[in-house]
């Protein structure tokens, strides 16, 4: 009993401080890297096949969700666990962040937003360093245009999806995306109307973001958030 007693012990132990490492990781990839005068012109975007330019911030072909208890063990323990003591298990298992495919950004959250994004999406498990340089600009570089008011910008989170596109048509956005058995991404794109902060705004007063596959089938639609200023859930 004693040697499964510690073994689980170091088990958790190894657990915390690699969860610790990656969001330690995650969060100081936020410090910017080059200015906020400078980003929207330095800003290089992969290549949309029509439409809206895209900015590939973080990408990664081989992360998934870890499972349920993984997810419980990391807001439960560590320095910020506080932060979700009052919440049950299933409160924090049923929290949009946790289940949904697609989390969308109007506004930029902080670095203590973006801190608790990292926690409750489970990317704080991401382990994948090519994630954050191969090919991308980087999630530092592109919260530099994200905290700039000057480039009014969206910012997607996609889970098991490969963006292919984003369009305006029709005073809506319209994105493409890919279904793929792993894979996380954040994306961001130029807002197209002056929309209101999302904490001020009613659903009609932002433009529809609706999510297709390649054949041009609805996977998602995304509205307001009531319960957050930030962030819109797609369902």
């Amino acid at each position: 009993m004693y040697s499964l007693f510690t073994d689980s012990l170091k088990s958790m132990r190894k657990f915390l401080i690699a969860s610790a490492i990656t969001i330690s990781t995650l969060l100081s990839a936020l410090t910017p890297s080059i200015e906020p005068s400078q980003a929207g012109a330095n800003a290089s975007t992969s290549s949309s096949q029509s439409g809206l330019p895209i900015d590939l911030c973080v990408k990664s072909t081989t992360w998934s969700r870890h499972s349920d208890s993984e997810q419980i063990n990391l807001l439960r323990s560590g320095p910020h666990a506080h932060r979700y003591g009052e919440a049950s298990d299933a409160v924090l298992l049923g929290l949009n962040e946790w289940t949904n495919d697609f989390i969308v950004y109007r506004e930029y959250y902080g670095a203590s937003g973006a801190a608790d994004n990292v926690r409750v999406s489970g990317i704080w498990s991401l382990q994948d360093p090519e994630a954050f340089t191969n090919g991308v600009r980087g999630f530092g570089e592109c919260n530099s245009d994200f905290n700039n008011p000057a480039f009014p910008i969206i910012q997607i989170w996609a889970f098991s999806h490969d963006v292919k596109k984003v369009e305006w048509t029709g005073n809506r956005y319209v994105i493409t995306v890919k279904p793929t058995d792993k894979g996380f991404q954040i994306f961001q794109f130029p807002k197209k109307t002056n929309e209101p902060p999302p904490w001020e705004a009613t659903p009609n007063q932002l433009p529809t973001i609706e999510i297709v596959d390649e054949a041009g089938s609805r996977i998602s639609m995304c509205q307001l958030r009531q319960d957050s200023g930030y962030s819109t859930i797609c369902k």
